[in-house]
C-alpha cells in the first residue's frame, strides 16, 4: 500500500528531472512530500483503506503536474505557495464543514425546520456573496471588473464562484437528507442552481461557470430523482413529473438546442470572429458574449490551433509551453488541456484526464450524497473544460487541482475532502 501511496511522487520526480528548468530540490521536494502524505495517512488511520490511498495519490499526481507546468510557465514561486496554504485551509475547512454536517445529518432528516433553515441559510450566503462582490470587486488597472467573479482583500484575490460551487455540493447533500421525507425537496437543487447561475452569469459577468453549474445539476437531478430511497413520495401525477429524472433529461434537450439556435442566429450576426472581428463590432455589446458562446475569441482558437499540432507521445518533454494571447495564469486555467498537450503530449493528457475522471466516478459509486456531489462538481469542470477547447460551448473553467489560482485550490481541496469523509462513512455505515 505504501509503494502505490508514492507512485504519483515517484512519477512527477522523474517528470520534474527531465527538466531543464526545474531544479533537482525541487524535483527531490515531490517524494518529501510524498513521505509527510504518507505520515499523515498513517496518523489518521487511513493508510490501510485503499479507496482512500488510491483517491489521494491520484489527487496528489494532478497536483504535482500543475506545480510542473506551473515551474516550465516561470510562474512566481510565491502564486505555489500561496495556493498550497490555501489547499491546507481547504483540506482543513472541508474537514469541519464534513464532521458538523455528518454530526447534524439525522437531525436535518428528522426536523420539520429543517428545510425552511436550509433554504434561508442558502439565501444569506448567496446575499453575503452579492454584497462582498459589490464592496470588495477586483478590477485591472483601468478599473474594469476581471470578469471572472473576483474579489480583492488585501494582497488576497478570491473567485467568489469557486465558493458557490461548495455551497451547490452541500445543497446538494442537505436536499437528499430532506428527500428521505419529501421527494419534492429536489427542489432545494434546481432553485439554487439558477440563483447561482443568474448571479454568476449577469452580475458577476462570468460564463464558464454556469455552463458548470448546468451540466451539475442536470447529472445530480438525474441521480437524485431516480434513486430507488426517495421513490412513491409524490402525491400526484404532475409532482412525479416534476420530481421524475424526465424533467432534467427535457431540460437539458432544451437548453442544447436553445444553445445551438442561438449561437447559429449570433454567428449569422457576427460572420467574422477573432481579432479582426474584435475591432470591426468592438461597439456591439453582444460580440463578446458570441465568441464566448462559440468558444472562439482569439486566444481560444489559436489554442485550438496547438492542440491540432500537438506531439502524440513526444519524444523528449517538450517544456516551451507558450499559448499565443494568454498570460501563464490564464493558459494554465482556461487552456490547461493544451498547455498539457503541449507538455506531456497528448497520449499522457487523455490518459491523465481519463484517470481522474475514472477516479471521480469511482468515488461517486462509493460514497453519499456528500461525496456524489462533489464527484460530479468536478467533474463537470473537466467537462466544461474539454468542450470549451473543443469548440462546443464557453471556456473559463480550470480543471481542479491543476490551474494557477488559490481559490481554485481551495474549493478543489474542500471538495476532495468530503470526497474522503464521504467514501469513509459510507462504507463503515
Amino acid at each position: 500500500m505504501i509503494v502505490l501511496s508514492l507512485l504519483s511522487e515517484l512519477i512527477a520526480f522523474l517528470l520534474a528531472i527531465i527538466s531543464p528548468v526545474i531544479s533537482y530540490k525541487v524535483a527531490t521536494a515531490f517524494i518529501l512530500a510524498g513521505i509527510l502524505r504518507c505520515i499523515i495517512l498513517t496518523v489518521v488511520d487511513m493508510d490501510k483503506d485503499y479507496k482512500t490511498v488510491l483517491t489521494t495519490s491520484i489527487i496528489s499526481f494532478m497536483f504535482y503536474i500543475g506545480i510542473i507546468l506551473k515551474l516550465v510557465l516561470n510562474l512566481p514561486t510565491s502564486q505555489m505557495y500561496k495556493e498550497t496554504l490555501l489547499g491546507v485551509a481547504g483540506i482543513i475547512v472541508g474537514s469541519i464543514i464534513a464532521k458538523l454536517i455528518y454530526t447534524y445529518n439525522h437531525l436535518i432528516m428528522s426536523s420539520k425546520k429543517a428545510a425552511i433553515i436550509t433554504g434561508a441559510t442558502t439565501l444569506v450566503l448567496f446575499t453575503i456573496c452579492t454584497i462582498a462582490y459589490k464592496l470588495f470587486m477586483a478590477t485591472d488597472k483601468q478599473g474594469n471588473p476581471l470578469g471572472d467573479g473576483s474579489i480583492a482583500i488585501g494582497s488576497f484575490t478570491l473567485q467568489l464562484p469557486e465558493f458557490i460551487k461548495i455551497l451547490l455540493v452541500l445543497v446538494t447533500f442537505v436536499a437528499s437528507l430532506l428527500m428521505y421525507k419529501n421527494k419534492t425537496y429536489i427542489w432545494f437543487v434546481y432553485i439554487s442552481s439558477v440563483i447561482s447561475c443568474v448571479l454568476v452569469a449577469l452580475y458577476f459577468k462570468e460564463f464558464g461557470t454556469p455552463l458548470l453549474i448546468i451540466y451539475f445539476t442536470l447529472a445530480i437531478g438525474i441521480s437524485l430523482s431516480t434513486n430507488y430511497k426517495y421513490k412513491g413520495k409524490c402525491k400526484n401525477k404532475v409532482a412525479d413529473f416534476l420530481n421524475s429524472g424526465f424533467l432534467p433529461c427535457i431540460v437539458g434537450t432544451l437548453f442544447f438546442f436553445t444553445i445551438k439556435i442561438l449561437k447559429d442566429i449570433l454567428y449569422k450576426k457576427y460572420p467574422i470572429r477573432g481579432s479582426i472581428g474584435e475591432e470591426i463590432y468592438k461597439s456591439e455589446a453582444w460580440f463578446d458574449k458570441s465568441q464566448r458562446l462559440w468558444a472562439d475569441a482569439p486566444q481560444t482558437t489559436e489554442a485550438r490551433n496547438i492542440l491540432e499540432n500537438a506531439p502524440i507521445i513526444p519524444l523528449n518533454l517538450n517544456f516551451e509551453v507558450q499559448i499565443p494571447n494568454c498570460k501563464p495564469e490564464t493558459a494554465i486555467s482556461d487552456y490547461c488541456t493544451v498547455v498539457l498537450s503541449l507538455g506531456f503530449g497528448k497520449f499522457i493528457t487523455i490518459l491523465l484526464l481519463a484517470t481522474f475522471v475514472a477516479l471521480l466516478a469511482f468515488t461517486f459509486i462509493k460514497s453519499d450524497y456528500l461525496g456524489k456531489a462533489a464527484s460530479l462538481m468536478m467533474i463537470s469542470q473537466v467537462t466544461v473544460q474539454i468542450s470549451g477547447i473543443m469548440g462546443f460551448c464557453f471556456t473559463g473553467v480550470n480543471i481542479p487541482f491543476i490551474s494557477a489560482g488559490a481559490s481554485s485550490m481551495f474549493s478543489s481541496f474542500v471538495l476532495l475532502t468530503f470526497i474522503i469523509y464521504s467514501m469513509r462513512r459510507n462504507t463503515n455505515a
